[in-house]
């Protein structure tokens, strides 16, 4: 079962030493298929080589994958649902803002961060695991209505945002 403490470690695990923009690309290139623990992690492994245009999508693809995870996948069992808590918990104190503030000031960087974010489309089936036991999945249309209306609202609360960041008297 994953805590907060333990989504903590593995990010703070991630050593710039050790990775190159390439590490980033393999994280971009696997995040349709990632669930939300995956996607931050992929976005700190992004922060850490620089790429902060990628690491902003894979931070805000894992705000979005775990809004829908949380609503539509109950926990099957008290442990479990601890572990989604520990989700919660996570973005709530840790991952829940837009990122490198830069991104979104910069227009290039800004075009290429919404780009990425626009194109996403995350994959869901029988076999996905949002990182607990589930007790009810819903069917994939649901599920992918879901992520186009979490996506849609945080993608407007992220364009208000870089009206604001890319205003030089803010």
């Amino acid at each position: 079962m994953a805590t907060v403490e333990d989504y903590i470690k593995r990010v703070n695990a991630v050593d710039p030493q050790t990775l190159s923009a390439v590490d980033c690309a393999a994280q971009v290139a696997k995040a349709n298929a990632m669930n939300a623990a995956d996607l931050f992690y992929a976005a700190s492994v992004c922060h850490a080589v620089k790429r902060d245009t990628e690491g902003n999508f894979l931070l805000s693809a894992g705000q979005v994958r775990g809004s829908a995870d949380m609503a539509l996948m109950a926990p099957a069992s008290k442990d479990d649902l601890e572990a989604a808590s520990a989700l919660y918990g996570y973005i709530y104190f840790y991952a829940g803002g837009p990122g490198n503030v830069d991104v979104l000031r910069s227009g290039l960087s800004r075009e290429a961060f919404f780009r990425l974010f626009d194109a996403w489309a995350p994959t869901y089936s029988a076999a996905y695991l949002p990182g607990w036991k589930v007790g009810e999945r819903p069917d994939e249309a649901e599920y992918g209505k879901a992520i186009n209306e979490i996506r849609a609202g945080r993608r407007a609360q992220l364009t208000e945002m870089s009206q604001l960041y890319s205003d030089a008297e803010y």
